[in-house]
């Protein structure tokens, strides 16, 4: 988490669905319910900058990048800053959200020179300051930046391999396949999902499948019937590191990626 942000987030408040705050601005997380805005949340938010090897791109601010990049065949500019104002003014509770810019009296060309700049209430938002906002809605909603901007596409047909092995060589599970398994598990309605954050409904998740498979597999391992390879069965109690990689569950030495099923199924070997 960017050091700016970690001063002022509080993790706890994720676990209650409670605000994040930035600059005195109240930012809400999404709930299971709103998938509008979800859908927003991840068109606008969660495309990957860095892994783009142009100069101009690199040094771009994510805002910029995110109205003059990536939506330039799909939309114009000011339909996506109306996305934007959109899925603001949503997670912040007010409607007097303002995107505009400046030309600017320095070097360079008109693109260049330009600066953006949020007004969001009273509160003035330079360019710069809008990857805090992103973060903090991603962080809040369940989505570590980190999975989204360590993105590299030499690493993503291994990764999605490695997925797909992880649920047995099935396709893709999608978030209704998440939640039917989910209420199974948990014995609950379907609609008392709806109220749940984002973030709730995915650690609740998580530590229900890790308790499963705990329950399951740590009787046979204790038996001597199966062997955990690399280690033991992961205890349901342990701590969730919300600063992991978009790789790092699939990161081992080159020699041992090289002679893993996965690295054959994605090359073709």
């Amino acid at each position: 988490m960017d050091n700016i942000v970690a001063k002022t987030y509080k993790e706890i408040n994720d676990v209650f669905g409670l605000p994040q705050e930035y600059k005195g601005i109240k930012i809400y997380p999404l709930k299971m319910k709103e998938e509008e805005y979800i859908e927003l949340m991840y068109s606008l938010l969660a495309q990957p900058k860095n892994h783009i090897p142009v100069k101009e791109i690199i040094k771009m601010s994510y805002l910029k990048f995110l109205l003059y990049v990536v939506f330039y065949k799909k939309k114009t500019y000011i339909e996506v800053g109306n996305d934007l104002k959109k899925l603001l003014s949503y997670v912040m509770k007010t409607d007097k959200i303002s995107l505009d810019g400046k030309i600017e009296d320095r070097p360079g060309d008109q693109f260049d020179r330009m600066s953006l700049f949020l007004k969001i209430d009273d509160v003035i938002l330079q360019e710069d300051e809008f990857r805090h906002i992103r973060e903090i809605i991603l962080e809040q909603n369940g989505i570590g930046v980190k999975v989204i901007d360590d993105f590299d596409p030499s690493l993503e047909d291994a990764f999605q391999s490695f997925n797909k092995m992880g649920q047995g060589g099935q396709e893709s599970i999608t978030l209704s396949d998440e939640i039917f398994t989910f209420c199974a598990l948990m014995n609950k309605d379907v609609y008392e999902t709806s109220d749940y954050t984002l973030f709730q409904f995915k650690m609740q998740m998580e530590k229900a499948m890790a308790l499963l498979n705990y329950k399951l597999y740590r009787p046979l391992e204790a038996a001597g019937e199966i062997e955990v390879k690399g280690g033991k069965i992961p205890h349901f109690l342990y701590h969730s590191n919300r600063n992991r990689g978009r790789y790092d569950s699939m990161m081992v030495s080159k020699k041992e990626f090289l002679k893993s099923d996965i690295f054959k199924v994605a090359s073709g070997v």
